[in-house]
């Protein structure tokens, strides 16, 4: 009955009382509790990860930058 009253007000009320039953649904199936558990007791390797995804990114950006910048300035200047 608290199921079928949280998704009766998900749906029509606040989709964020929806959450709570899907967020029960998810961890009674035993594949996404696995997924869960990943991501929750692996934060700091995911956090690693995305650490190096943002300085490769913004090596990349400096390389970018320094070797077209002139170029495009070059081709905007007139003179």
């Amino acid at each position: 009955m608290l199921f079928f009253i949280a998704s009766f007000f998900g749906t029509f009320y606040d989709q964020k009382l929806f959450m709570l039953y899907i967020l029960y649904y998810f961890m009674q199936n035993s594949t996404l509790e696995n997924v869960f558990k990943a991501i929750t007791f692996n934060l700091k390797q995911l956090f690693s990860v995305g650490l190096l995804g943002i300085v490769f990114v913004y090596v990349f950006c400096l390389i970018f930058y320094e070797t077209y910048a002139l170029e495009l300035v070059a081709e905007k200047d007139p003179n």
